[in-house]
């Protein structure tokens, strides 16, 4: 955060969210006041990332 210099507000999008660095950021990021949107490759790590603090997810569906 400090590299980006992210502010209270803006947006950041993590990437490979579900694995254990990116759910630490995800928490991480949220409880500074970014807002986060968040990959998950399924409806129940969608959910943890939401638990976690990201206002947003988006993902794919492995099946397709």
């Amino acid at each position: 955060m400090k590299v980006a210099k992210m502010k209270v507000g803006e947006t950041a999008l993590v990437i490979g969210a579900t694995g254990g660095s990116g759910a630490s950021l995800v928490s991480l990021l949220a409880q500074q006041g970014i807002r986060v949107t968040a990959t998950a490759s399924s409806p129940e790590k969608a959910g943890l990332m939401r638990r976690l603090g990201a206002e947003s997810t988006f993902g794919h569906d492995p099946a397709s």
